[in-house]
């Protein structure tokens, strides 16, 4: 399906732009911002329980190490530096046990936009929780609309959508907080575009890099943010430019409608959830399938095979062995399922 701004006379990143820009705190719905609350906190359990994964403290130290201003928190050490370095070493923590939120279109958004939002506050001085939260929710509604346009997923294109979608989300989110208006708010959007990566092959290698892709969205979005603060430019017509995300990144096989339709009018933070299992969540069908034979009394030595069955998207993103090396936390469906040991989070 190769589409064009069908109905819409404006690239997709202005309109987002504006709405973070000219939304009201107090035009958001109490329901949305106690969900906003939620994700906040869920992603910093995520950041404790993840302070001492593999790569996490190699990573923080280093950024402490370098230093910069001490203006912004590095959770858990008791320590500020640089705002976009906090982001990073706090973003990396959220993610490393694959425990943090789900969102519509195969993203993970809260593990970006919430360390952006709180490196963002810090910088910004602002200690109203509601702005905070609000500015949460307008990055998030940044980050799924995009994700949820694409039509393609990482298993047929290889790009991760948490990070690509994060770098749009945590700028949105920074560009809020920084009080920036809706012009400037479409740079910092355009510097999360032309700073935008993220693949499947670090999963794949069992590489720790794909816990930082996030830290790097984070990072990236509280970075091009004060750029745009500063008077500095970025491609404006960011999404649906001629060499824009939709065209580079996805061929052009997005839906405009998903971007553009109802702006506003709901938020898209209230579909999210949180995962039960610190995997991949691909994969917790079969485990809650084995739980519940475990709990039948079917023991390991009764089970001579297990056959499950798996959309394409599924198997691409969790359906191959992960080399041993990568992590304790399992990721892949075969392992999870065979390591189950404890209930399910409530």
């Amino acid at each position: 399906m190769t589409t064009t701004r069908v109905g819409h006379d404006v690239d997709g990143a202005v309109r987002l732009a504006a709405l973070v820009a000219g939304t009201a705190t107090a035009d958001l719905p109490a329901a949305t911002l106690e969900t906003a609350r939620t994700d906040l906190l869920d992603t910093l359990g995520c950041a404790i329980g993840g302070a001492n994964a593999m790569g996490v403290p190699q990573a923080r130290a280093l950024v402490l190490e370098w230093g910069g201003a001490p203006v912004a928190s590095v959770w858990g050490s008791g320590r500020r530096t640089a705002p976009p370095d906090a982001a990073f070493a706090n973003a990396m923590s959220g993610h490393a046990l694959d425990y943090d939120d789900q969102h519509p279109g195969i993203c993970h958004t809260g593990v970006s936009v919430v360390p952006a939002a709180l490196a963002a506050a810090e910088t910004y001085g602002v200690t109203d929780l509601r702005e905070v939260l609000a500015a949460i929710v307008l990055g998030t509604e940044v980050a799924d609309r995009i994700s949820v346009a694409a039509l393609d997923g990482p298993g047929v294109t290889g790009w991760l959508l948490t990070p690509l979608c994060g770098y749009f989300g945590a700028a949105a989110t920074a560009a809020r907080l920084a009080g920036l208006d809706a012009a400037r708010t479409g740079h910092a959007l355009g510097f999360a575009y032309v700073q935008a990566s993220g693949n499947g092959q670090s999963t794949l290698d069992g590489a720790l890099a794909k816990r930082m892709q996030p830290a790097f969205a984070a990072r990236g979005g509280v970075f091009g943010a004060a750029l745009a603060g500063r008077g500095l430019t970025a491609p404006v017509n960011a999404l649906e430019g001629t060499r824009g995300y939709f065209h580079v990144y996805h061929r052009d096989r997005y839906d405009p409608h998903r971007l553009h339709d109802g702006l506003g009018d709901s938020w898209l933070i209230d579909s999210a959830t949180y995962k039960p299992y610190p995997c991949c969540a691909w994969t917790h069908a079969s485990l809650e399938c084995a739980v519940e034979l475990r709990d039948l009394g079917v023991a390991a030595a009764d089970v001579v095979s297990v056959d499950v069955g798996v959309n394409a998207q599924a198997y691409a993103s969790a359906g191959t062995p992960l080399p041993r090396r990568y992590t304790r936390a399992p990721r892949w469906t075969r392992s999870s399922a065979s390591r189950t040991r404890s209930p399910r989070r409530s």
